[in-house]
């Protein structure tokens, strides 16, 4: 299974960020170390997740680190100092990133070249958690999938501790889905009984068994 970066960066008020993430796609065949890009803007409603996601896929943890060697101590900058002198216009235009290496569990293309809404959620278990309830909570995460037909595309996955971005990650998982359109992710993803039902108690600060900040 491939390593991934994947960063939300925010941009400097008024930049384009539409042309910002074309830009930042285009280049990916220039780099050798890329097995994947893409890179979307965020859409109303994103919370705490900047401007723009940017997902790069290496084939290893090799090709990763080669990446990682000339991105620089800079956040934001540094990533896409990576991606090459071509962008170096852009630089101005980047403010920040949070950006995490991601080794999946697992996932599923059932929908290649799909073009339609991408969910990326990074989210943080609570320091000290027990092994049992951390297994009991990834495999209710990763069951999601076979509850929501919507969900085309997906991965689940745990964030590395070091990564791109300077100091230990704040994350420690990444869960992304791909919908044909926002009605998948606001009416069957999140009116799905499977949510509520066994889902939202790893969540919800009221509940016992919660473990995510």
């Amino acid at each position: 299974m491939s390593v991934r970066i994947v960063a939300q960066l925010s941009l400097v008020s008024g930049a384009p960020a539409d042309s910002v993430a074309k830009r930042l796609v285009g280049c990916a065949p220039q780099v050798p170390e890329l097995r994947h890009a893409h890179a979307g803007v965020n859409g109303a409603g994103s919370q705490g997740g900047g401007d723009i996601t940017l997902d790069l896929g290496f084939e290893g943890d090799a090709a990763c680190a080669a990446f990682l060697a000339r991105s620089g101590p800079l956040p934001g900058l540094g990533l896409v100092a990576a991606l090459g002198e071509s962008l170096r216009d852009l630089h101005p235009h980047i403010a920040n990133a949070d950006a995490v290496v991601v080794e999946p569990l697992a996932q599923w293309v059932g929908q290649p070249g799909l073009a339609g809404v991408k969910r990326t959620l990074l989210l943080r278990v609570e320091p000290g958690t027990g092994a049992e309830p951390l297994a009991a909570f990834e495999r209710d995460m990763l069951a999601m999938a076979d509850h929501v037909p919507a969900i085309r595309n997906w991965s689940f996955g745990r964030v590395r501790e070091d990564g791109p971005t300077p100091g230990p990650s704040r994350w420690t998982h990444h869960w992304e889905q791909e919908f044909e359109s926002e009605a998948g992710l606001q009416q069957d993803y999140m009116l799905t009984p499977y949510h509520w039902g066994h889902l939202d108690g790893w969540f919800n600060p009221e509940h016992p068994e919660c473990i995510v900040d």
